[in-house]
């Protein structure tokens, strides 16, 4: 089973936007990629590699 933590700001500030608008956000302006560009969860983990050297598995 695969579940996906999605958390609305550091505590929770975004909640209600993202609920009252069916969607969520990233905001994540030091990653600078475009996820609309990736094909999957192995190429986002290698744009985040990349991006993110030596940080594997730190929950960043």
């Amino acid at each position: 089973m695969t579940l996906w933590l999605i958390r609305s700001g550091f505590h929770g500030e975004q909640e209600q936007k993202f609920l009252d608008e069916s969607r969520i956000s990233v905001c994540w302006g030091e990653l600078n990629v475009e996820l609309l560009g990736l094909d999957d969860r192995q190429a986002l983990i290698a744009a985040l590699a990349q991006r993110y050297p030596g940080d594997e598995g730190t929950g960043r």
